[in-house]
């Protein structure tokens, strides 16, 4: 995700339960039971058709696990008065047997606070009927309709609005049923009707719940090219213009060099930026977003690029570790821009510490860029801002300084390569740097760089045995 400070954006303990009854057809809802799982079914696979123009949408959530109860969020806002406007409609939920009918399925809503993330959380429980529980892999059909949200132009990414889907970091529930993890194991299916034509993901490799996403409107496909490996990679815009392709000139030599230097891509043969209005910039995968006013600025699209392999292609373990995201692939985008000889590395690096100059100096801010002491606590959306990109970056720039970029960058593809479709942490990359260069002493580089409220000087990372004059 392009890093929002230059573009725009931005409890009661009791649990409110709301009973709704359960629709097949013309027949009378059951009232199903609230209940407390100990645990509850992990959806694997979510395939869901979007119909416009009346927003209406059919899911089919195939599970895992071996509980009777699936639970999924099926809206999400800042306040629990703004839930009615956000959420979505459940219509109806059903079993999905291997041959037969479906079997309508008892289900509860309720409102939920989620004191960590500061939002309330409408959550949809399902309980499995004894036929769907014994199902190796059981699904479940939700039908629901979903609403238009506030527009997006004031940086908010909340789900389905000007034509576009975004959801960063946990605003799945108020586009499809979702479990908003960013370490979910899930594949995502998207279809659109109605609407002109789509751009959407389909993929049966895993990524994180906000990087499925869809974008509709009369969309041109122009070529950019195809890399080495074969991958295609093509732009998607509304307009015309050749100034569009020598401003993304950069998008398909870099994202070859991430494929020969760091490891292959992982989200299908074919690819690209989509130029869509009201944003900045998110790594939705295979075709990320682009703000339509930003085709200006290659790093953009070449950063939510590099998300394929940081951050999509090893998602996080818990939003504590956004840093192993943001921060290495700020890294990442303007050193790779540099080896391509490519000015607009070094006006990104430029503007880089200009803003976090700036994002220091303010006493809003958390100033560390790693919480390892926590994972699912942090909240991220609330305490977004530039400095996990570039204390990440900065953190990686004074490794590079110590051992060279050649070393660094074995290190970071062997780390992708052990990692890929897989979650880790900041913690195990620092691991695999330490691994990787036994004589320096990453572990309290990383400390200096990335847990003190301070930036520290860049004899932060000093070899293990002797202190010696910065390089």
């Amino acid at each position: 995700m392009v890093r929002l400070a230059r573009i725009a954006r931005g409890a009661p303990f009791a649990i409110l339960a709301l009973f709704v009854l359960l629709s097949s057809s013309c027949q009378r809802r059951p009232v199903a039971v609230a209940r407390s799982p100990v645990s509850v079914r992990r959806v694997v696979d979510t395939r869901v058709t979007f119909g416009f123009p009346d927003r209406v949408a059919s899911a089919e959530l195939t599970l895992e696990g071996d509980s009777d109860v699936v639970e999924v969020d099926v809206g999400v806002a800042e306040s629990r008065a703004a839930l009615d406007e956000r959420s979505t409609t459940i219509e109806r939920v059903a079993g999905v047997p291997p041959t037969g009918a479906k079997v309508a399925l008892a289900f509860t809503i309720a409102d939920v606070e989620d004191r960590n993330a500061h939002v309330f959380r409408r959550r949809l429980s399902i309980e499995l009927d004894e036929a769907t529980a014994r199902e190796e892999r059981p699904r479940v059909d939700i039908d629901y309709r979903f609403v238009e949200q506030p527009s997006h132009h004031d940086g908010a990414h909340k789900g389905f609005a000007a034509g576009r889907t975004s959801t960063w970091p946990y605003f799945c529930g108020n586009v499809f049923p979702c479990q908003p993890s960013p370490d979910a194991d899930a594949t995502f299916h998207l279809r659109v009707t109605g609407g002109g034509s789509a751009i959407a993901t389909d993929l049966s490799t895993p990524i994180p719940p906000y990087a499925a996403a869809f974008a509709i409107g009369g969309f041109h496909r122009e070529w950019l090219g195809v890399t080495h490996a074969g991958t295609t990679i093509d732009l998607f815009r509304l307009g015309t213009g050749d100034e569009v392709f020598r401003d993304l000139a950069s998008v398909v030599p870099a994202f070859a060099w991430m494929e020969t230097h760091v490891g292959p891509w992982s989200f299908g043969a074919n690819v690209g930026p989509v130029l869509a209005p009201d944003t900045g910039g998110m790594e939705h995968v295979p075709f990320w977003h682009v703000g339509d006013d930003r085709v200006g600025d290659s790093t953009v699209a070449v950063h939510e690029a590099i998300h394929g392999w940081f951050g999509n292609g090893v998602r996080l373990r818990c939003f504590e570790d956004f840093v192993l995201s943001e921060g290495t692939t700020e890294y990442l985008t303007v050193r790779v821009l540099r080896e391509l000889g490519d000015p607009a590395g070094d006006g990104e690096w430029a503007a880089d510490l200009d803003e976090l100059d700036a994002a220091m100096a303010r006493d809003d801010l958390e100033k560390r860029a790693w919480r390892p002491e926590t994972c699912g606590v942090f909240d991220v959306g609330r305490h977004y801002s530039v400095i996990p990109y570039v204390k990440g970056a900065l953190f990686y720039t004074a490794l590079e300084r110590r051992i060279g970029f050649p070393r660094l960058v074995v290190a970071l593809r062997e780390f992708y390569v052990a990692h890929s479709l897989h979650a880790a942490s900041m913690r195990e990359m620092i691991d695999a740097l330490a691994e990787a260069a036994p004589e320096i002493d990453v572990e309290s580089c990383a400390t200096a760089w990335l847990r003190a409220d301070t930036l520290p000087s860049e004899r932060a990372c000093a070899d293990k045995v002797a202190t010696h004059s910065s390089p």
